[in-house]
């Protein structure tokens, strides 16, 4: 469908842009002015990245009119993610070490490959990718419930999911109160999984009527975001203290249902008209999962040129500098792929 390849596509740069922004999200103070607001603009505003990479993948995998079974997801779809997600934290590892100056350590490499992420030898990025099959895993065990469920039983579940995964952790953080109940199946990630079956499955109204509506709660949403930020800046060296930066924030799911709506309403409507913007999102589309996995080398491949991206300031630099490691990331995975050895590492 033309807007899941478009929502893809947005989240892809957003993940991309997120990553150009990070080390500036954790070195500068809101002292530094026009530089802090700017970075916090981004930060902000691109966390729906992951949240809708989840919900594409809840509405494609979750549609009734797919099958999918437990040896389905272990002979294609675990292998799907399981080879490139080695082959991609192998490479990085290396690179890590390779830049830190460190020596190659078995059980740091091994500890490294288990936790995905959290490791200085290990790109923030990689995390996804067990989750991912942790979802595919129960995907046909939630299926015959999703298949079946009216889209109020869909809303029922994530009104539960809002609830315990949302509700709860912001009444700790912010009230110091503690529920007792546990949110067992309703964890972040199943819960946009299933969010993004029940938006696919909404009635879409016209693509205007959305735009008016949903664009300015989006930008309201992203202002919460950066002055919420800024009311809780924790200080140098740390992430903001960030509840409001994490994917269980109520700022960060408000904002992922906007962005999703408005591209499938606004892009089943308008993107079919604008012909060779279709083709490139057609293109685009399946290549975003490698792009993905190959986007912190693209930034690797453009760092020689960040003195001139700072030149232009954080306002206009980072996002170019996001753009042209997006688009080295595709010419990576086009590269890859025409290579038979290496092609299923981008798939």
């Amino acid at each position: 469908m033309p807007y899941l390849d478009l929502l893809r596509v947005v989240a892809s740069y957003a993940v991309v842009l997120l990553h150009v922004v990070a080390w500036q999200v954790v070195t500068l103070p809101p002292s530094a002015g026009r530089g802090w607001w700017f970075v916090t603009v981004y930060d902000v505003g691109m966390r729906f990245c992951v949240p809708v990479f989840f919900m594409v993948s809840g509405a494609l995998l979750l549609d009734p009119g797919r099958q999918v079974s437990l040896g389905e997801v272990f002979r294609k779809r675990l292998p799907k993610i399981g080879i490139p997600f080695l082959a991609w934290a192998c490479l990085y590892y290396g690179i890590y070490l390779q830049r830190g100056g460190d020596p190659f350590v078995t059980g740091d490499f091994l500890r490294s490959i288990a936790r995905a992420a959290g490791s200085p030898h290990m790109p923030p990025h990689l995390w996804f990718l067990p989750a991912l099959m942790g979802l595919y895993l129960a995907t046909p065990f939630i299926k015959p419930f999703t298949d079946r469920a009216s889209t109020r039983d869909l809303a029922a579940f994530v009104g539960l999911w809002l609830a315990m995964a949302i509700l709860f952790p912001l009444l700790e953080y912010f009230f110091d109160v503690t529920v007792a109940i546990r949110n067992g199946l309703f964890n972040i990630h199943l819960g946009y999984f299933v969010l993004g079956t029940l938006l696919h499955r909404l009635p879409c109204p016209s693509g205007r009527n959305v735009a008016w509506i949903l664009t300015p709660l989006l930008l309201v949403t992203w202002a919460i975001g950066i002055i919420g930020t800024y009311m809780m800046y924790a200080g140098p060296g740390t992430y903001y203290g960030g509840f409001l930066n994490k994917w269980q924030a109520p700022n960060v799911v408000l904002l992922s249902v906007c962005v999703f709506l408005i591209a499938r309403c606004l892009g089943s409507a308008v993107l079919p008209r604008h012909g060779a913007t279709a083709r490139l999102v057609a293109w685009l589309g399946p290549l975003t999962f490698g792009i993905y996995l190959a986007h912190i080398v693209g930034i690797l491949l453009v760092s020689p040129a960040d003195a001139l991206f700072g030149y232009l300031g954080n306002a206009v630099g980072m996002p170019l500098r996001a753009l042209a490691a997006f688009v080295v990331s595709v010419l990576v995975v086009v590269v890859l792929r025409r290579v038979p050895l290496l092609r299923a590492t981008v798939p």
